[in-house]
């Protein structure tokens, strides 16, 4: 991000100055405390998609090493929730298994991949399939974007045949702003990367 060099330079100062200062950023992006971090930016102006950036990635060493020493015989098979099993946040990207079209949802944020249903909004859970729509670019199907009209939300989807345990998540996300500003023109709306969901209880069944 060559670009984006001198807000980055300056906050690398900054933390090698400011010992505490970075302990305290470290542990607002572990809390999850996304008020904090976009506050942080703000006082220093710097771009919330940047320190969003920085934010996931630095914190991922932590959670991505929480998520490997978790036990071996935890499967995820049957979670059918979209949010990510390990550490909460919403899925960054899709897999799709070109040849037996399952689908793999990925976290940026500690790196989990876990099943989850095709035809099925990753954000609030709809199954409508009037809801759901496809949409990709002219020249290609294999980038494209799930949306839903419930929540206005959309996922970014790889249709590939290269194995899901060895595919380049980080550099597909990356490499496909194309999708985002797609979807945002047909009015689909993204939250901060930063944010996790919150779980609503349980309904309480009566016998009433």
């Amino acid at each position: 991000l060559p670009d984006r060099a001198g807000p980055v330079v300056a906050l690398r100062q900054e933390f090698e100055q400011d010992e505490e200062l970075c302990g305290r950023f470290v542990t607002d992006l572990l809390a999850n405390d996304a008020r904090a971090i976009i506050q942080f930016a703000l006082q220093r102006q710097v771009p919330e998609d940047l320190i969003s950036l920085l934010a996931v990635h630095t914190g991922r060493p932590w959670r991505a090493y929480c998520a490997g020493n978790l036990p071996s015989q935890l499967e995820f098979k049957t979670w059918q929730r979209g949010e990510c099993p390990v550490c909460g946040h919403r899925p960054s990207l899709a897999h799709i298994d070109s040849a037996e079209g399952h689908r793999t949802l990925w976290c940026m944020h500690c790196g989990t991949i876990w099943p989850h249903q095709r035809i099925q909004c990753a954000f609030c859970g709809t199954r409508e399939q009037d809801s759901l729509e496809i949409l990709h670019p002219e020249q290609t199907e294999r980038y494209r974007v799930q949306t839903c009209s419930e929540c206005k939300r959309f996922l970014k989807e790889i249709r590939t045949d290269q194995g899901v345990d060895d595919y380049p998540f980080d550099r597909a996300y990356l490499g496909t702003g194309l999708l985002d500003q797609m979807a945002w023109e047909e009015g689909y709306i993204q939250d901060s990367v930063l944010l996790i969901p919150e779980v609503k209880p349980a309904k309480t069944v009566t016998n009433d």
